[in-house]
């Protein structure tokens, strides 16, 4: 202890005159998409058309109110209600990673969607940052649905799943924020990981219950709204991605209704591929649950 008092003193002086130019730089992020001209009034030097600009409304100004711009909120900001249902049944099953990803995805994708609608920054931030926290949990809520189909049952191989992928999409994210690439790598990790889990558990390719297939259903008509309202030039209003929420949300829904537990390959119930069989009456245990998902 005595040599660490001695050394603390000086190391502290020489930290406080170290050169400070690093804090005097203007730090950047060129991650936002193309800036329309005379809708963001961007004045920052070098980081013209990035991150860091500013919406044409001053957050003291007054909030729009016009027909066009409340028919937006409609279809983009509180079509995302249709997830609450969702986050409240994975509360209800003890999913707390997957309750807390997806409260996040909600929260961000509806404040973004408003930023961007009234054109002002919301709680101090624009529509450029919100729109990148709205990638990263969208993106994980993805990915969690994925584990969602396996059912892992609590322990080490369910966290280091859950937890490696959230580092995976948030370095991918801060890599390429608006890459096809980078969005698409942690998704595909994540169904290549549930394709290995399916081989060592072959009963997993069964649909055990109706919500699992309806699940499936109401995500394709999710993804095909999704890619349809890219076009914005043909869709104004928005409607086609207000339909991705509303068909995304109820996916959700009743992927998370799905049985907690689902009989395996292995004769288990678990559902882990961790071992093998837990016994005929936890496997019994299962197998009833599953009759009460129909």
């Amino acid at each position: 202890m005595s040599a660490w008092r001695r050394l603390l003193p000086p190391f502290l002086l020489a930290l406080a005159a170290a050169p400070t130019d690093a804090v005097s730089k203007s730090w950047c992020c060129l991650t936002e998409m193309a800036v329309v001209p005379n809708v963001y009034n961007v004045g920052h030097g070098e980081c013209t058309g990035g991150l860091l600009y500013h919406t044409s409304r001053p957050p003291s100004g007054s909030w729009p109110s016009d027909p066009d711009t409340l028919l937006l909120v409609v279809t983009t900001v509180l079509t995302n209600l249709v997830f609450v249902p969702g986050i409240v049944n994975n509360a209800r099953r003890g999913m707390a990673f997957e309750m807390v990803v997806g409260t996040a995805t909600f929260v961000t994708s509806s404040l973004y969607h408003l930023a961007e609608v009234v054109d002002r920054r919301v709680l101090d931030m624009n529509p450029g940052q919100w729109h990148r926290l709205d990638n990263v949990f969208a993106i994980m809520s993805l990915v969690a649905t994925v584990g969602l189909w396996m059912d892992l049952p609590p322990g080490f191989h369910r966290d280091a799943l859950r937890w490696g992928s959230m580092v995976m999409v948030v370095c991918f994210q801060e890599l390429g924020p608006w890459s096809l690439i980078c969005t698409l790598i942690p998704i595909v990790t994540s169904l290549i990981v549930f394709a290995w889990f399916l081989r060592a558990n072959p009963a997993h390719w069964r649909l055990y219950n109706g919500n699992m297939a309806r699940g499936l259903l109401a995500m394709a008509a999710a993804f095909i709204c999704f890619f349809k309202g890219l076009d914005e030039r043909r869709d104004a209003y928005r409607a086609f991605h207000g339909f991705w929420h509303v068909f995304m949300g109820t996916a959700v829904y009743f992927f998370t209704k799905g049985c907690v537990t689902r009989p395996t390959g292995r004769g288990g119930g678990g559902g882990s591929g961790e071992g093998g069989g837990v016994g005929e009456e936890e496997s019994a245990l299962g197998a009833k649950r599953d009759s009460k998902c129909q």
